[in-house]
C-alpha cells in the first residue's frame, strides 16, 4: 500500500477538527436538558471553614447518561453573605453562627442548599497541666489534667546540667524550688535535692520534683484520651539533645501526638520535619503580615502545622487569617486564656485550640446569655426587691435589684449546671438549669413562688428533700391527709422525671419540686448526686470486631441517642445499658452517646 504523507499543518487541522467534534458532543445538551446532580441538600460548616461545591450535570445522549463538570458555567449566590459566602468557583465559607442557604443556577435551573454554620469545636489545652490543682508542670499537674478529661496539654522543656531534658517553665528556680539558680545545677541524680515548694496545693500533695520529659511522655503514652501534648522548647537544643528527644517520642509511638513549639524557626529546624511543629506568632496583627507568616511556615517545609497566636483583647486573630491558615493546613492555637468571655470570642473566630491558664471545670464553656423575669399576679414585672442567684454549693453567683425590665446576665453561668434564684435573705427559692445555646435564655418566675408573705404552705404534708443517684427512682406520696390528690411539677425536667407517684433521677444537679393539693403548695428539693457516665472514656477494637462499654446511671424508659462514623459504629439497641461498638476501618474517632439527655463522648481506636 502506498503511504500518503500529510503536511504538518494538515495534521494540526485534523486534530483541531476532532477536538471540536468532541466538545460539540459533550456540550450538545442545552441548559434545559441538563440536570444538576450530586449536590447535597444541606451542609454543616464551622466558622471560618470552607467547602468546595463541585457541580455536575447529567443528560441523556443516545440512550446513555453523560456527566459534565459545570462549575464554570454556574452562577452562585448566598441568601445572607453575613452568615455564609460563596465564590464564583463554588467555594462556600462560613462567617458566623446561623442558618442560611446558597443557590446554584445553570440556565433556567436553580437549586438551593441549606447551610448551618456552627461554632468550631475548639479544643481546650491545659496550660502546664492542671495549674489550679497542683504546681504547674509537675507530674501531679499533668496527671490531673488527664484525669479531668483534657484532650490536649502544654508544658515547657529545658535541658539540665547532665544533658537530661526536664519539664520546667521558669528561667530561674527560685519561685518553684526556692533556689536562686537556673536549671544547670539539676541532674537526674540530684533533682530530689530541689523539691517543688511553690504552686497550687503544694502542701496537700505528695512531694513533687522536677519531672523529666520521659516521665511526662510516659503519662501521655498510657492516656489514649490525650490526643496532643505541646512541648514548648525554651532554648536551642544541640543536635545530640534534639535526637534524644526525637528518640523518646518515637519509642512511645507518639509521633502523631506531640507538637514541638517555640518562637524560633531555627530551633524548630533542628528537629526532624516528620514531627509536628508549632511557631509562636507575636507582634503581627495585620492580615497580610499574618498570611505571609503562614506562607513562610509552609515554604520552610520543616513540619510547621500550627501557629500559636498570643491573645490580646484588642487584637483578636482576624477572621481572614484564621481562614487562610485553615486553607493551608495550619491550625490556629490561641494562648493563654482564663476568662469565659475571652474564650467565647475566640470560639467565634473558629480557632482550633485555646490554651487555658486556669483549668476550667467545664470542658465546653461558653458565653451563656440569660434574662430573668419575675412576674407579679397581674403579669407585670415585679420590681424593687434584691434577688440572689446561687450555684449548687450555695455560693452567690449574682446579686441584683429587680427593675421593671428583665434582669440580663452574661458569662457568669455555666452550661448544664443548676442554680437557684431567691429573694435576698429568704429560704424560698426556685431552681433552673442553664443550657448551651446561642440565643438569650429567658427564665420566668412567679413572685408568689419567691415571696414567703404570699405563699401558702402545705402544712399537712411532711415532705423532705430527696437524694438520688442518676438512674434511680423514689416513690412519692399520692394524697394528702384529707385524701386530696397531689400533683407534682418541676422546671428541671432535664435533671429529674416526675409522675404523680414517682421521681426518677436523670443527671447531676438539684431540682426544685412543687407539690399541690389544689389549694396549697409546697416545695422540696431532689438532689441528684451524679450523672450518667461510661465505664471507660476510650477503647480499642479490631477492624470487623466488636467491643463493649457500659453505661452507669441510665434511667429506665429513656432511649439512648447514638452518633456513628465511617471508622466505628454503635450497634446496640437504644434502650441498652451495654453499648456494642463495631470497628469499620482503621483509625481513631469520637462517638457520642446521649444518655438521659446528657451527651457522653467515647474515643474509639480501630486497629
Amino acid at each position: 500500500m502506498k503511504k500518503i504523507l500529510l503536511p504538518s499543518a494538515a495534521i494540526a487541522l485534523l486534530i483541531i477538527i476532532a477536538a471540536g467534534i468532541f466538545v460539540m458532543n459533550t456540550q450538545s445538551a442545552s441548559p434545559e436538558d441538563l440536570k444538576l446532580s450530586e449536590l447535597p441538600e444541606k451542609l454543616s460548616l464551622s466558622i471560618n471553614s470552607r467547602y468546595h461545591l463541585k457541580v455536575k450535570g447529567t443528560y441523556d445522549s443516545g440512550g446513555d447518561s453523560k456527566t459534565l463538570n459545570i462549575n464554570k458555567s454556574c452562577k452562585f449566590a448566598s441568601d445572607d453573605e453575613s452568615l455564609v459566602q460563596i465564590s464564583n468557583d463554588g467555594y462556600i465559607t462560613g462567617k458566623k453562627v446561623g442558618k442560611s442557604s446558597v443557590s446554584i443556577t445553570y440556565g433556567k435551573t436553580t437549586k438551593r442548599i441549606n447551610i448551618n454554620i456552627k461554632k468550631k469545636n475548639s479544643t481546650y489545652v491545659a496550660h502546664r497541666g492542671a495549674m489550679d490543682f497542683a504546681p504547674h508542670g509537675t507530674i501531679a499537674a499533668i496527671q490531673k489534667a488527664v484525669d479531668l478529661g483534657y484532650q490536649q496539654i502544654e508544658c515547657d522543656i529545658r535541658v539540665g546540667g547532665d544533658g537530661n531534658i526536664f519539664v520546667f517553665h521558669d528561667t530561674n528556680m527560685k519561685a518553684m524550688c526556692g533556689v536562686d539558680s537556673d536549671l544547670s545545677i539539676v541532674t537526674l541524680k540530684n533533682r530530689k535535692k530541689f523539691p517543688i515548694i511553690g504552686g497550687s496545693n503544694v502542701s496537700k500533695l505528695p512531694t513533687q520534683y522536677i519531672p523529666t520529659v520521659e516521665e511526662v511522655l510516659d503519662i501521655i503514652e498510657k492516656s489514649p484520651s490525650v490526643e496532643m501534648i505541646y512541648l514548648h522548647v525554651k532554648h536551642a537544643f544541640n543536635p545530640k539533645q534534639a535526637r534524644m528527644l526525637e528518640k523518646y517520642i518515637r519509642e512511645r509511638a507518639l509521633i502523631n501526638r506531640v507538637t514541638l513549639i517555640t518562637s524560633s524557626r531555627e530551633i524548630l529546624r533542628s528537629f526532624d520535619k516528620s514531627i509536628s511543629k508549632g511557631q509562636l506568632c507575636n507582634g503581627i496583627t495585620d492580615v497580610p503580615g499574618l498570611c505571609a507568616f503562614v506562607d513562610e511556615a509552609k515554604r520552610e517545609n520543616i513540619g510547621i502545622n500550627a501557629i500559636l497566636y498570643r491573645y490580646q483583647a484588642a487584637q483578636l486573630p482576624p477572621d481572614d487569617f484564621v481562614l487562610y491558615a485553615h486553607t493551608n493546613g495550619i491550625r490556629v492555637i490561641s494562648y493563654a486564656i482564663d476568662d469565659y468571655v475571652q474564650i467565647e470570642q475566640l470560639r467565634n473566630k473558629g480557632v482550633n485550640g485555646i490554651v487555658c491558664n486556669k483549668l476550667l471545670f467545664k470542658l465546653d464553656p461558653s458565653l451563656i446569655k440569660c434574662a430573668f423575669s419575675i412576674k407579679d399576679a397581674d403579669g407585670s414585672e415585679a420590681s424593687g426587691d434584691v434577688y440572689e442567684i446561687k450555684d449548687t454549693t450555695n455560693r452567690v453567683v449574682a446579686s441584683f435589684t429587680k427593675t421593671s425590665e428583665p434582669y440580663r446576665i452574661d458569662a457568669k453561668l455555666n452550661s448544664d449546671e443548676s442554680y437557684t434564684i431567691s429573694k435576698s435573705g429568704e429560704e424560698i427559692a426556685q431552681s433552673f438549669t442553664v443550657e448551651n445555646t446561642d440565643e438569650i435564655q429567658n427564665f420566668v418566675f412567679e413572685l408568689s413562688d419567691l415571696d414567703r408573705s404570699k405563699k401558702d404552705e402545705l402544712k399537712e404534708l411532711n415532705l423532705g428533700d430527696i437524694t438520688l443517684k442518676a438512674g434511680k427512682s423514689a416513690n412519692l406520696v399520692t394524697t394528702d391527709g384529707s385524701g386530696n390528690k397531689l400533683t407534682y411539677s418541676t422546671q428541671n425536667n432535664k435533671l429529674i422525671r416526675l409522675t404523680d407517684s414517682k421521681v426518677t433521677a436523670l443527671k447531676k444537679g438539684t431540682a426544685k419540686v412543687t407539690v399541690t393539693n389544689g389549694k396549697n403548695t409546697l416545695t422540696f428539693s431532689v438532689r441528684v448526686t451524679n450523672s450518667p457516665r461510661l465505664s471507660k472514656k476510650s477503647l480499642t477494637v479490631s477492624k470487623g470486631k466488636t467491643a463493649t462499654v457500659k453505661i452507669k446511671g441510665k434511667a429506665k424508659g429513656f432511649d439512648n441517642i447514638y452518633s456513628s462514623s465511617k471508622t466505628a459504629r454503635i450497634t446496640s439497641k437504644k434502650s441498652a445499658k451495654t453499648i456494642r461498638i463495631r470497628g469499620l476501618k482503621k483509625g481513631s474517632t469520637t462517638l457520642n452517646i446521649t444518655v438521659n439527655g446528657k451527651r457522653l463522648s467515647l474515643k474509639v481506636t480501630v486497629k
